[in-house]
């Protein structure tokens, strides 16, 4: 469960870094 969460929880960090930086992948 704890190594899920992490995968989620650093997903989502990259996906809010890319959209800050304005950049679709």
């Amino acid at each position: 469960m704890s190594v899920d969460i992490g995968i989620d929880l650093g997903t989502a960090s990259v996906l809010v870094y890319v959209r800050g930086k304005g950049v679709v992948l």
